[in-house]
């Protein structure tokens, strides 16, 4: 009675405050690891007592470690450390965790937790069955597994780029279970051994998280590729039907175009290139409808240029020109020095242009880069020499390039500098490139300023700030061409972006504005202050962006006084791809502003874009829009443009080509319709005709179908068909020596000839071969050990050493060893008739060899016994009559 007064005095004593505090547990319990939790205890009586602690987990939930049993004082406390172990199925969601703590088996106190259990998306993509090696032009099938080793069910779509799934691509995988997927493949015939790849995507819808596996395989042509036996020179060549329609041209006129690029020779060492352009128009220059000729020719490290071609010197000297002239280039080692002379096509200030270039490269990391040109105008006293000097530095985190130059025209000196560079480590990043130009300068660029800097901090694995400056203000000397005055841009921002995960971006901007119009009619001049916010969007078949933005706008062009405003504007984009043939996109953009007109006007601008694709022969893109803002008028926009193109195979191609455009700071309309006519051919430089050609054979008395037997020539490889038949082509006259790749046939067969086979290849001439897959011959025996019956000391007895034993017929040699119990074995012999013999070279001496050398006949796929019988040699006591004195020495 007074222990059951004790308990309950105890109990109550604990109810009156908590005796279990939960001091430390995981904000999310992740499924297949291991979690700690650790409690606190208290005894609040006066008594000292030994606890029973005991845990109640969820089901399927492990306990690792637990304390050992302890002991209380009054009014004392314990930390208790409890691991709990999750399976990887375990149930996403909230469950319950309860401590109880007892006293002689009565309940005091107990606390119950709730823990949230993480969800865990773990799907495995295994290969379950793929072939070996493929042959060319066959259907094949790889077989994939699929296992959700996660905690949800998972919703999976299925995508192959190479082949074609044979089960649905659309289906609900539930936890803890298995798939199996069939991709199809067609192999493309091809006369030379090639690698292609099967491959499945899967797609976690709920996780939007795309991961795929590839397996790459090997496909074997039936023959080796059939060289041609004339060397040649590959040449493209176009015939376009052009029609042109505006109010100041309207006209329709032939044009051909011929490329060639190849080598001459068939050691490779002389490398031309050619262009050839021409019409019977070629007045239209807005539309490049020019004549044009181009000779390249390089030799080791040598290259010269002859005719019409692009050329840049530098970003500051010479950026991109179109020239008729010279160029000359020549690398001695890591330095390289470029000479060039040319008249300017569409520049007709300029006479005639002449420079020089010397560039060192010491490392990879560093480039040292010397210019100069001397320009010759029509007017003589504008003649300008400029020279400019460029440094380049990379390696894994930073690159930077940069030019300083400086030029003379009428005893007047200008200068022109840029920079550019990038430096990314961990989670920051920075992208600069600054230019600058005087007014004096003779350059490409004159009386220029030009910054586009952005700052980017990866804050965690959510959120990111960049920071953007760009100041555009470039004076680029334009030819006849690409004349066009681009506006002064300034712009600063500031942005927030959110990425919940990689497909899904939110972003909010602070943006600054100032835009003026440089033309001759000014059509608009306004600062703007803007908050900007974007969401996009990214997946396997959709990519979408929205968002607005809100800004108080200053139009200033109105010298006498600035007109403002608030200006809002939407925008939606997207586009959506219907497996892997069709894609279809769209866009608009809504403006409400005062930007270009004293009160606050609405724009729409829309439009949208399609490219099908279904095979590789046939492409087809069309975009059009309905207009553009007044930013972008001064470049030529395109209103709507269809680019189609039809490769009937691969020498003949025929496209069409449809656009209708407005050109620079125009209200004017072009139309531009060309039809081409694609056709690639070669033209024979020398003939070869010493080549020579081997076809063979694998037969098998035993076997019907010897195809898939893999065989290798040096460096070329071919495969065996049904009828064991195979070929190599157009082979240079030299020893060749032919291998079988033993894993493509069965292994209860060896070739009747000794593998490599030594092939010698007959110039115009096509040798045959035959090889006979025959039943390998194994010999098995023992060798029997007889020792000597005489009595002798143990020093003198004799012990048998491991033997050799060599099996020879005249061309090979084959040699085993006999294992402890006296055992051999030689396996895989062809048939024919061998000796067999044991190597006794040293041992004469202490054994005799009884029969040690056999000839014997061996058939095919009958295995043989033969053993060997060693005696001992017994020692011979010889008896002299003579006396033998010993002396001892003290």
């Amino acid at each position: 009675m007074s222990l059951l007064f004790q308990s309950f005095f105890l109990v109550s004593l604990f109810f009156t405050s908590e005796s279990i505090e939960v001091i430390k547990v995981p904000n999310e319990f992740v499924p297949g690891k291991h979690q700690t939790i650790i409690f606190q205890v208290t005894n609040h009586s006066d008594e000292s007592i030994q606890p029973e602690m005991k845990l109640q987990l969820p089901k399927g939930w492990v306990l690792i470690t637990a304390p050992p049993k302890f002991k209380l004082n009054p009014k004392e406390s314990k930390r208790l450390l409890y691991t709990v172990s999750l399976s990887s199925q375990a149930t996403k969601g909230s469950e319950q965790i309860t401590i109880i703590m007892a006293h002689q088996e009565i309940e005091i106190d107990r606390k119950v937790i709730t823990v949230n259990v993480k969800k865990i998306h773990n799907v495995a993509l295994d290969v379950l069955e793929k072939p070996k090696y493929l042959k060319d032009g066959e259907n094949f099938t790889c077989r994939y597994m699929i296992t959700n080793k996660g905690n949800v069910d998972e919703k999976i779509k299925l995508l192959s780029r190479k082949g074609s799934v044979k089960e649905k691509t659309d289906f609900i995988l539930p936890i803890d279970s298995t798939a199996f997927v069939s991709v199809e493949q067609l192999i493309p015939k091809s006369n030379k051994t090639q690698i292609i790849v099967n491959d499945l995507s899967i797609y976690l819808q709920d996780a939007d998280t795309t991961f795929a596996k590839n397996i790459p395989i090997t496909v074997y042509p039936n023959q080796s590729r059939k060289s041609n036996v004339y060397h040649t020179y590959p040449i493209e060549g176009s015939l376009l039907y052009n029609t042109i329609d505006n109010i100041a041209d309207k006209a329709s006129f032939f044009q051909y175009d011929i490329y060639g690029k190849g080598f001459l020779d068939r050691k490779e060492k002389h490398y031309v290139e050619l262009i050839a352009k021409g019409t019977n128009n070629s007045g239209i220059q807005r539309f490049e409808t020019i004549n044009r000729h181009l000779l390249v020719y390089k030799y080791k490290q040598s290259k010269i240029q002859v005719g019409d071609f692009t050329f840049g010197l530098s970003r500051l000297l010479e950026n991109i020109r179109l020239g008729r002239g010279a160029l000359f280039s020549q690398d001695i080692g890591k330095l390289n020095l470029v000479l060039f002379y040319n008249q300017l096509l569409y520049f007709p200030s300029v006479k005639n242009q002449m420079g020089s270039s010397f560039s060192l490269k010491p490392n990879k990391h560093y480039l040292f880069k010397f210019n100069s040109i001397y320009r010759e105008y029509v007017v003589k006293e504008n003649n300008s020499t400029a020279f400019s000097g460029i440094f380049n530095y990379s390696n894994e985190t930073t690159f930077l390039k940069a030019e300083y130059a400086t030029s003379f025209q009428n005893k007047k000196t200008g200068f022109g500098a840029f920079i550019n560079g990038l430096y990314k480590k961990k989670e920051f990043q920075l992208n600069s490139d600054i230019m600058f130009t005087g007014k004096d300068f003779q350059g490409f660029y004159n009386n220029s300023i030009f910054n586009s800097s952005t700052a980017n901090v990866v804050l965690n694995k959510h959120f990111s700030i960049n920071t953007q400056v760009n100041y555009n203000f470039i004076n680029p000397k334009d030819d006849l061409i690409t004349a066009q005055v681009a506006p002064f841009n300034q712009s600063y921002s500031s942005a927030l972006q959110y990425s919940k995960n990689k497909n899904t971006t939110h972003k909010v901007a602070f943006i600054y504005r100032n835009n003026k119009d440089r033309s001759e009619i000014e059509k608009f001049n306004y600062i703007e202050n803007a908050l900007r916010y974007s969401y996009k969007y990214k997946s396997q078949q959709l990519n979408c962006q929205l968002g607005g933005e809100i800004a108080a706008t200053k139009n200033k062009m109105s010298s006498q006084q600035y007109v403002e405003g608030t200006s809002y504007s939407a925008f939606l984009n997207g586009d959506y791809s219907f497996k892997k043939k069709i894609k279809v996109g769209v866009f608009s953009d809504y403006l409400k502003s005062n930007r270009y007109t004293a009160i606050s006007v609405d724009y729409l601008f829309y439009g949208a874009s399609v490219s099908y694709n279904p095979t590789d022969k046939l492409h087809l893109n069309v975009n059009y829009r309905n207009n553009f803002p007044l930013e972008e008028w001064y470049k030529t926009n395109s209103i709507f443009n269809l680019d189609f193109k039809y490769k009937h195979n691969a020498r003949n191609a025929i496209s069409v080509v449809a656009n209708y455009s407005q050109p620079s700071n125009s209200n004017e309309k072009d139309i531009f319709v060309s039809l081409k006519y694609d056709i690639r051919f070669d033209v024979p430089l020398s003939k070869n005709k010493n080549l020579g050609n081997l076809k063979g054979q694998i037969k098998c008395d035993e076997i019907e179908n010897v195809s898939g037997v893999i065989l290798n020539m040096n460096d070329i490889t071919t495969i065996s068909n049904k009828k064991g038949e195979f070929e190599f082509n157009d082979l240079t006259p030299e020893k060749y020596y032919l291998t079988i790749d033993q894993s493509t046939y069965n292994r209860n067969y060896i070739t009747e000839q000794t593998i490599p086979l030594e092939i010698e290849i007959t110039p115009q001439k096509t040798d045959s071969l035959t090889i006979n897959f025959i039943k390998p011959v194994r010999i098995n025996g023992k060798i029997t050990y007889q020792e000597t019956t005489q009595f002798q000391s143990n020093g003198f007895k004799n012990k048998l050493p491991q033997l050799i034993l060599k099996l020879d017929n005249g061309i090979d040699q084959f040699f085993t060893l006999v294992n402890e119990r006296g055992e051999y074995s030689f396996s895989e012999i062809r048939p024919g008739d061998w000796n067999l013999s044991i190597v006794t070279k040293g041992l004469e001496n202490k054994f005799e060899f009884v029969n040690n050398s056999k000839t014997i006949k061996l058939i095919s796929g009958v295995n043989q016994t033969i053993d060997f019988l060693v005696k001992d040699k017994s020692r011979k006591i010889n008896i002299k009559n003579s006396n033998i004195q010993l002396k001892i020495k003290n």
